[in-house]
């Protein structure tokens, strides 16, 4: 009790932090260090660090309180330093909200197709790809669909067709996959895109 009422005057500052939490590790007090960072965050002279070591911590010691603390202190993290800690003790579906909230969607979405077991959500990737920039993201992202969520993916594209080249979707697709995409090809119809209407001839 006396340790964590010294420690809470040394937090506050930030040149002695990284210092102290070393030494807490180093004695295997992760329990004592956390309790320490969770009285930090209601001082007046919180910054920071003591919010970004807390989350570092949770990742480490108590994952159970991570995603807590993430939604509601995000925007008071240093986010590419708690990103990393994540991906290194695998705590994808953080990783992913953390990503979203710094307007890195693409890199969220490659995360969710490469971790697809741990942090995919259906109504969360539609979301993320209407944030996405990067063209070749959403060609992945059809991919993916084909080959993990078939069934899913008439549904993205109609989320979808403001965003992509409808005859390359034909292309990737592939003739056999058409009956996958049909809702898609009728909506898009419209466009008047020889593949599309060949596709979709072919299929009738």
């Amino acid at each position: 009790r006396l340790a964590q009422m010294c420690a809470l005057n040394i937090i506050i500052h930030m040149d002695h932090l990284m210092d102290l939490i070393s030494y807490y590790e180093s004695n295997g007090l992760f329990d004592e260090i956390i309790k320490v960072l969770e009285g930090g965050i209601n001082l007046e002279r919180a910054h920071n660090g003591i919010y970004t070591q807390l989350g570092m911590m949770y990742a480490k010691y108590n994952e159970d309180k991570l995603m807590e603390h993430i939604k509601l202190f995000w925007n008071k993290i240093t986010i590419p330093q708690l990103i990393n800690e994540c991906k290194a003790n695998e705590h994808w579906n953080e990783v992913v909200f953390l990503l979203r909230h710094n307007d890195k969607a693409d890199v969220a979405i490659i995360t969710m197709i490469e971790h697809s077991a741990e942090c995919w959500d259906h109504s969360l990737f539609k979301e993320t790809m209407q944030q996405a920039r990067k063209t070749d993201v959403y060609y992945k992202a059809i991919e993916f669909y084909l080959s993990i969520q078939p069934l899913l993916l008439n549904d993205l594209l109609l989320d979808l067709v403001k965003q992509v080249d409808h005859g390359r979707v034909v292309q990737l697709v592939g003739d056999d996959n058409i009956a996958l995409i049909v809702k898609y090809l009728q909506h898009v119809q419209r466009d008047n895109v020889t593949n599309v209407n060949e596709a979709l001839n072919a299929y009738y």
